[in-house]
């Protein structure tokens, strides 16, 4: 599964989960340009995903981020 958002501007963040494998939130290619809030929506949804609630995740990112993609 991942969880993939992007915008405004150039900010861009991704959560993978294989298993109970989670993408390094620190991976750069994975987190770009975060504005404050958007780092807080962030690592909201990280701990979503590690307790495996996919749709709270992509709720919490919703807010701060304007687009939006949870591919399985």
């Amino acid at each position: 599964m991942i969880i993939r958002a992007s915008g405004p501007g150039p900010a861009y963040a991704c959560i993978s989960r294989i298993g109970s494998e989670i993408s390094n939130p620190r991976d750069p290619r994975n987190h770009m340009l975060l504005s404050d809030e958007q780092e807080q929506a962030y690592q909201q949804a990280l701990r979503h995903v590690k307790a495996n609630e996919i749709e709270q995740a992509r709720d919490v990112l919703k807010t701060v981020f304007e687009w939006i993609k949870v591919e399985e």
